[in-house]
């Protein structure tokens, strides 16, 4: 019967695919499995549209039978969102906004996007983002976000330094800290450590180095007051 009908004319003569911008062509062609000889009738597009589906970089696709003897794929792409890690030893991969994995090749363009890590991080990447859009200035210094304990975020900036961000009103504490940094210049100092998860205050912590210095400033400061001291 597929011969018979492939022979009044409905053999797939044509096949057009657009929407298709990262996923290879002779890909699809590939995994739409159309043999010499294919009667459009008898192809079984329904199949042919699950098989496309299970491409990562396909969000959605539909595949379309215009007779007589031609085949319309029309592809939704996934677009990319962020970077994700689930542990912080673990590869880099490319996700979209629903934290969906789409490839693990990473290219330059991709460099730009936000990098996330922790399990479940791929699935708040709006939440972060949308934290950090408030704080441009901030976001410029963000090198990734780590989620800890699936409640709250740890940022990690690009000279290193640790920012702990509390479970309850962070846009209150990132914008406070961007506004800290912008008249203090705080984030760029000697440190390792900001922790605002105290509601009333902000914690830092020295570097090994600093700490070391400030030590020495406060034994010179008390030896210096105790020989004032026994001078009087």
């Amino acid at each position: 019967m597929n011969d018979t009908s492939a022979e009044l004319g409905f053999r797939v003569s044509a096949v057009r695919i657009t929407g298709q911008r990262e996923i290879d062509e002779a890909d699809v062609l590939d995994t739409l499995s159309i043999h010499s000889g294919q009667s459009l009738f008898f192809y079984d597009a329904a199949a042919a549209r699950e098989r496309l589906q299970s491409i990562p970089w396909v969000e959605d696709v539909s595949v379309m039978k215009l007779y007589p003897g031609t085949l319309r794929v029309i592809i939704e792409e996934r677009v990319p969102a962020a970077l994700w890690q689930p542990t912080i030893d673990a590869p880099v991969v490319v996700i979209d906004s629903a934290g969906k994995v789409i490839t693990d090749r990473l290219e330059t363009r991709y460099s730009r996007l936000p990098r996330v890590v922790g399990e479940g991080a791929q699935l708040k990447v709006a939440e972060i983002t949308s934290l950090l859009d408030d704080v441009p200035d901030l976001q410029k210094k963000v090198r990734a976000s780590m989620l800890v304990s699936d409640r709250r975020w740890d940022l990690f900036l690009d000279n290193g330094v640790q920012v702990m961000l509390p479970e309850v009103n962070p846009q209150k504490a990132v914008t406070e800290l961007q506004e800290t940094d912008k008249d203090s210049g705080l984030l760029d100092r000697d440190i390792t450590v900001v922790d605002l998860r105290l509601p009333d205050r902000l914690v830092v912590r020295l570097s090994d180095d600093a700490r070391k210095a400030r030590d020495e400033l406060v034994a010179a400061r008390n030896k210096a007051l105790k020989k004032r001291e026994q001078g009087a």
